[in-house]
């Protein structure tokens, strides 16, 4: 991933925190991202509306980490 969004969104599950993140990365770029990374204790899906979730230690709890990857560069979450 070359550019992500940090989204900060205490509120509701999982799912409708993605669901929100995307929406706005949606309008914001022009296109669905497609990975989301989360806090580790946070992480209670593998999948949201087509987007992957992943837990990664970097990243806080309560933030959402947005954006696309393609296959060749996946970022394997730790």
């Amino acid at each position: 991933m070359k550019t992500g969004m940090l989204w900060f969104d205490p509120s509701g599950s999982l799912e409708e925190r993605v669901r929100r993140a995307a929406a706005y990365y949606e309008r914001k770029y022009g296109m669905k991202p497609n990975i989301c990374y989360v806090e580790r204790t946070q992480c209670t899906a593998e999948i949201v509306d087509g987007i992957a979730i992943k837990p990664d230690g970097h990243v806080l709890k309560n933030h959402l980490f947005l954006g696309r990857i393609d296959e060749q560069n996946a970022f394997q979450g730790g």
